[in-house]
């Protein structure tokens, strides 16, 4: 199974303005590429997961992630 993981918003679900657009509008092609391709895949997108540790960009969060663990929800096919 390939996993193109986004690491962030669900591109298809985002409707951003430029800079992000032109961005988006590439990874969005992609997408469609890996879909076409007919290999098994499953997008990961962690939305603002990434953010965590850093609630204002300058202080740790005192409330961390868990770093040992995480779910999968779904069986990974897509719908």
């Amino acid at each position: 199974r390939f996993l193109p993981s986004e690491f962030g918003h669900d591109i298809d679900k985002t409707n951003p303005v430029e800079p992000a657009l032109t961005m988006y509008s590439h990874k969005r092609k992609i997408r469609r590429a890996v879909e076409a391709s007919g290999i098994p895949y499953t997008y990961i997108c962690c939305n603002s997961i990434a953010a965590w540790p850093y609630y204002d960009k300058t202080n740790p969060s005192k409330v961390p992630p868990p770093l040992d663990c995480f779910n999968i929800y779904g069986d990974g096919n897509v719908k």
